[in-house]
């Protein structure tokens, strides 16, 4: 498919194609089978609407366009043209997200995929920055660096769109577990990106006296022990991930490694677990929850940065951050004092 525009600076707009653009550049035709050989058969096969939605599926499965919502069409993200990035102070508080290799790809599908919650879509979408809003209030402007000055590795800047302010923590891991899911698929044999804080780290939490770190689980043994098994688990799937830098994980996998009796029941397992740290957190706080935990991780509607683990039927599955390593860490400590496991494992 031909789109307008030079293929380096497209015009504004360029990325997205109206369901008209596409009849007119993918025609209706009957075709004619008794035409001579000369004829090629591309012209001598007919195609319809179904040929055309198969060809658009195909595209939308590779990720090289999108629907757009409303009001139709697609976008094709490789049309988005690129901004001069700001050359200013970063101000402390924002975020990086490092990775090794970035291409452009992950931020392109970020854009296209975050596109129906971007206000004023045109004007806010580029190929290496975009001012993302989900919240309704809190605004972050993304910076795609692609090959910094330097030995810094390529990253993705988080910053306040609106003031020289920091980033909640909630809102970057909200941002991070987006463009994990994303570069999980492009990059799947590469190690998932760092999340880094730039500049000083933020206040202590008044509850901190309370936070998980300081209670462990032996506050609740007459829960965990009969959770034993259960917990075990959690913890081996913990350090299968560790092992291989990544949060995701597949349940039919891991029992196939030997971890429970199959998937299902695996999956069954896990959201005991879950719903163990649920009690536990809403008992003792948690230093970015409080004590105002309620949501279920097989909810598929919930956000995974809410969650401990991301079970879901259907859907891929992580251990979430960052209640989830939470969660983890105090199972791991758990299981030590229970000397189930050596310290080192």
């Amino acid at each position: 498919m031909n789109w307008p525009g030079d293929a380096r600076r497209p015009p504004p707009g360029a990325w997205f194609v109206s369901d008209e653009r596409i009849r007119e550049r993918l025609p209706d035709r009957p075709g004619d089978l008794e035409a001579p050989p000369t004829v090629p058969l591309y012209e001598r096969t007919a195609f319809r609407e179904a040929d055309r939605g198969r060809i658009l599926e195909l595209l939308k499965a590779r990720g090289l366009v999108f629907d757009n919502l409303a009001p139709g069409g697609i976008l094709v993200p490789d049309r988005l043209r690129a901004v001069d990035l700001p050359d200013e102070a970063v101000p402390d508080g924002s975020w990086k997200y490092e990775v090794e290799f970035l291409p452009e790809k992950v931020f392109l599908r970020f854009v296209a995929k975050e596109y129906d919650v971007i206000r004023n879509h045109l004007s806010r979408c580029f190929r290496n920055q975009v001012i993302w809003n989900v919240s309704g209030t809190d605004e972050v402007r993304l910076e795609a660096h692609y090959s910094p000055p330097g030995n810094t590795r390529p990253y993705i800047l988080i910053r306040s769109a609106t003031a020289q302010c920091s980033v909640p923590e909630k809102l970057a891991t909200r941002i991070q577990v987006l463009l994990d899911e994303i570069y999980e698929v492009e990059e799947p044999k590469s190690p998932l990106p760092a999340l880094v804080r730039i500049g000083e780290p933020e206040p202590v939490p008044s509850n901190i006296a309370s936070a998980p770190q300081t209670r462990g689980l032996t506050h609740m043994n007459d829960r965990a022990l009969p959770l034993l098994e259960p917990l075990k688990l959690f913890h081996q799937i913990g350090v299968k991930c560790l092992k291989a830098k990544r949060g995701a994980f597949s349940f039919k996998q891991m029992a196939k490694e030997g971890l429970g009796q199959n998937d299902r029941a695996l999956r069954a397992e896990m959201i005991k677990v879950s719903r163990f740290f649920y009690d536990y957190f809403v008992k003792f706080g948690h230093p970015e929850k409080g004590n105002s935990f309620k949501t279920k991780d097989d909810d598929p509607a919930a956000w995974p940065t809410e969650k401990v683990i991301h079970c879901a039927e259907r859907e891929k599955s992580r251990i979430c951050e960052p209640i989830g390593r939470w969660a983890w860490e105090l199972t791991r400590d758990w299981l030590v004092d229970q000397r189930v496991i050596a310290p080192d494992e």
